[in-house]
């Protein structure tokens, strides 16, 4: 597995509109490198909207991290189950 930077800091926080959400911010110094957010859907499932880690950031376990953190405050919930959905992203013209 690869190292994350100790220059890497990842916050967690609950949007104020919407207590079932949450999102995992990764951050160098000020610059957002990557997120995840996720939605409380039903009694025991979580829906992972994003994950997304910028492009310079990749393959340095960022990711991972985001989603060992998500897998982590939804287990506080004492749910089991994490619903993704996947897919291309269109690009609007």
């Amino acid at each position: 597995m690869t190292k994350i930077s100790n220059t890497i800091k990842f916050t967690l926080s609950y949007r104020k509109d919407r207590v079932d959400t949450f999102q995992i911010w990764a951050k160098r110094d000020d610059l957002a490198v990557g997120i995840a957010i996720a939605e409380k859907r039903n009694d025991n499932c979580f829906m992972l909207h994003k994950v997304f880690v910028h492009p310079n950031f990749r393959n340095q376990g960022i990711g991972t991290e985001l989603m060992r953190r998500a897998k982590n405050e939804i287990a506080k919930y004492g749910d089991n189950r994490l619903v993704l959905y996947y897919g291309k992203e269109e690009n609007p013209s």
